[in-house]
């Protein structure tokens, strides 16, 4: 089994050699001759080379330095090949910037080999024997570590080297299917926190794990969008509550604005979070809006009863005062019961061949005088108007509720309060109120998107720096590129993702470290 692997491994170098274009001896372009790009894909492929070359060394039995050192040299030899194959072309600089994650793996294996040799002699067998065995039987094994331990065994003991190379090749296969299983079940189930765990580990990992960037990179937007609808679900959860406490207190409106506003929140978020939150947010939705909708109908009854019992100059107050002002009832419900008021009001008519006959104005108060009847008329123009002013209010708090939203940058939910109420809104306010009303909700939709377009602008000029940055260390610029980090540290370190810009500060520092002690 081991021969047939070690023919595996030997057959895929030779057929990988055989691929490849020589670089070595491969000629620049001679002066003008028509602009050839260096395609990206040859790029990649000789970057893969490298780091093929590097860790091919971690797989094979017996390890020593010389063949440590040999694969250094033969990775440098590639890159530095690359370089001048490079120079001048379109591509350089994506050139430069892979050429410098080589730059950095030689780093570490230099470093590694320079501590190997300095421990060759304290270090015993048995002691790393134990620290490999700690570490391998973890659940998320540092694998950095395991290689590091494993090259120092193979100065000190090359039987125990094979073995730790045999161990150390199955338990890398097995973490890797591991690791990208429960990755994408912790993404599945929307579980933001296993889920972030396991991508952390593949990401410091990914080089000795096999796993490709463009993999960890979609997996990591993934895990963006679970994060955003955590933040969300936490608002849904404060309306929710503000919006029961408003129930409590009989503000009706209200509650019922909070709730729909959770509703709608909801809906856009539900693929996003666990699907025992969503469904525990979904049915207090539906609760409290049962709960609305009860209490809402009992006040209509009440207000029939005080209408039946007491005529409907009673209930025209309990509407109005009660229902309306106090505990802001809903229009649809306040329009039911002010309907079923003016019914038993109607406006005395004058029928047909009717006699008209001359008023006394000394008749007796028991008669129906012209004076009364103009009483009764202006007692119900006022009625009228009373309801009128009340819609006004509630419009009016509604618009307020719409431009409070606005002024706390939730364009979104104002745009949705602002739909939800729009038949009534134009039924109520005046015309320029509406229109100024509808101009600042679609203004801050488009402020809002545009905000967004600019913080994508502002990554992609700091990915720009960064590229530049590693351009500048290829070219052995290192206190430019140095210059150029701490200048737009900062902006840097909010628009890049925390690996991506923790991997640019580690590599400038390093360099700029080394060429201060020379």
């Amino acid at each position: 089994m081991k021969t047939t692997k070690s023919a595996t491994l030997i057959l895929f170098a030779l057929a990988l050699a055989l691929a490849l274009p020589s670089i070595a001896n491969a000629q620049p372009r001679p002066p003008g001759q028509a602009t050839r790009y260096l395609p990206q894909v040859f790029i990649d492929t000789t970057v893969m080379r490298a780091f093929y070359i590097l860790n091919e060394t971690a797989g094979r039995h017996a390890i020593n330095s010389n063949h440590q050192r040999h694969a250094v040299d033969r990775a440098k030899a590639v890159i530095e090949d690359l370089k001048r194959l490079a120079r001048g072309d379109p591509n350089e600089q994506y050139a430069l910037m892979k050429i410098s994650e080589v730059e950095y793996q030689i780093h570490l294996e230099e470093e590694e080999m320079r501590r190997i040799a300095a421990e060759r002699n304290i270090i015993a067998a048995n002691q790393l024997v134990a620290q490999y065995n700690a570490e391998v039987g973890k659940m998320r094994p540092d694998f950095a570590m395991l290689r590091g331990i494993f090259r120092r065994m193979a100065e000190v003991d090359t039987r125990q080297a094979n073995n730790l190379a045999n161990s150390y090749n199955r338990r890398h296969r097995q973490v890797s299917r591991e690791v990208t299983n429960s990755l994408e079940r912790a993404l599945n189930g929307n579980d933001f926190f296993t889920a972030k765990r396991e991508l952390e580990y593949a990401e410091k990992n990914k080089n000795y794990l096999m796993i490709s960037s463009t993999y960890l990179a979609a997996q990591r937007e993934r895990l963006e969008k679970i994060e955003n609808a955590g933040t969300e679900y936490q608002r849904i959860v404060s309306l929710l509550d503000a919006g029961e406490a408003a129930f409590n207190e009989f503000r009706l409106s209200e509650s019922r604005t909070s709730v729909t506003m959770a509703g709608n929140r909801i809906d856009g978020i539900r693929a996003q979070i666990p699907a025992r939150d969503a469904s525990a947010a979904a049915a207090r939705v539906t609760r409290l809006t049962r709960l609305l909708d009860t209490r809402e109908d009992s006040l209509v009854k009440a207000a029939f009863t005080i209408l039946e019992q007491q005529g409907p100059e009673a209930a025209m107050h309990y509407l109005q005062e009660d229902l309306q002002k106090n505990m802001n009832l809903s229009h649809e419900r306040a329009t039911i019961i002010d309907q079923a008021i003016t019914h038993l009001m109607p406006q005395r008519e004058i029928t047909p061949g009717a006699r008209v006959e001359m008023v006394d104005a000394s008749a007796p108060p028991g008669g129906e005088s012209l004076t009364n009847v103009r009483d009764q008329a202006r007692l119900r123009a006022q009625r009228r108007a009373d309801s009128i002013q009340v819609r006004r209010e509630k419009a009016e708090n509604i618009s307020a509720n719409i431009y409070a939203l606005i002024e706390h940058k939730q364009a979104r939910d104002a745009a949705r309060l602002f739909s939800s109420e729009r038949a009534f809104l134009v039924s109520t306010l005046d015309r320029s109120d509406f229109d100024r009303l509808q101009l600042s909700v679609n203004n801050s939709v488009a402020m809002e998107t545009a905000n967004t377009s600019r913080v994508s602008k502002h990554r992609l000029r700091a990915e720009q720096n960064m590229e530049r940055i590693y351009a500048m260390l290829g070219r052995n610029d290192v206190r430019g590129a140095h210059k150029l980090f701490q200048k737009n540290k900062n902006k840097l370190g909010r628009h890049l993702d925390g690996e991506a810009f923790q991997m640019l500060e580690i590599t400038v520092t390093q360099s700029f470290s080394q060429l201060s002690r020379r």
